[in-house]
């Protein structure tokens, strides 16, 4: 199956989602489905292992200058998040156990996945299937649970 770029799914209270313009530091190039954090009031692009999260790039940036703004989804704790699952070998398939488990992320060809060859950081809980259970590099429902914005609680 095709590795899909993180997306919003829904929200889990039926509630709209969280949308706003970030100002976002200089030297930054993303794109849309990558995961950005604060720094010094800025978003910038999160590092291979972010320690948080604060939302989701909504349109592709080129940033020369500090102080251009990014449209971004903010993740809350009613954010949830479509992602694709990816591990060594039957870790890369979805699998019953891992409802509610939590994993780590990483960016892999420039897409970012759940990483279920890791839980050091705990970043997403899986709390819904998309995909049946077995599909390779299937597409799950995740809530991030290591968010830097000050707008979510941790689970």
């Amino acid at each position: 199956m095709a590795i899909y770029a993180p997306r919003l799914l829904k929200m889990a209270d039926g509630s709209p989602p969280v949308i706003r313009r970030w100002p976002v530091t200089a030297a930054q190039t993303f794109k849309v489905g990558e995961f950005l954090t604060l720094t010094s009031g800025l978003a910038v692009l999160c590092g291979a292992d972010p320690a948080s999260i604060g939302a989701l790039a909504l349109e592709a940036v080129t940033v020369s200058v500090a102080g251009d703004y990014v449209d971004v989804l903010v993740l809350t704790d009613m954010t949830i998040l479509q992602m694709c699952v990816q591990g060594t070998g039957a870790l890369d398939k979805i699998q019953g156990a891992d409802l509610g488990a939590v994993w780590d992320i990483e960016a892999s060809a420039n897409v970012w996945q759940i990483d279920k060859d890791s839980n050091t950081r705990d970043q997403v809980r899986i709390v819904e299937f998309i995909d049946p259970i077995g599909t390779t590099n299937g597409r799950v429902g995740v809530v991030v649970r290591r968010v830097g914005t000050g707008y979510v609680r941790e689970y």
